[in-house]
């Protein structure tokens, strides 16, 4: 992800959750919940409701840290090669 380094020395919070996410899985959903992040920026992304689905994997903007604890491959259907 390619962030303006204005907007990073500008928004400590950002680089640092960007530095700290770059080695976290994260999903299609998460990246589209960046850019829903960038749209409404400064307030948190407007994001549905996820209640309703069995997975506990919810779709977190890269903006924001990403919990580490909920997110391993065996929340998820990732095959070994990847």
């Amino acid at each position: 992800l390619l962030v303006p380094r204005a907007l990073l020395r500008g928004t400590p919070e950002i680089a640092h959750a960007l530095g700290r996410n770059q080695r976290r899985l994260v999903t299609p959903f998460d990246v589209h919940a960046t850019l829903l992040h960038l749209l409404s920026y400064p307030a948190p992304p407007p994001l549905p409701d996820w209640s309703a689905y069995r997975s506990r994997m919810r779709p977190r903007s890269l903006l924001q840290d990403i919990t580490p604890f909920l997110r391993f491959s065996s929340v998820f259907v990732v095959k070994p090669m990847y």
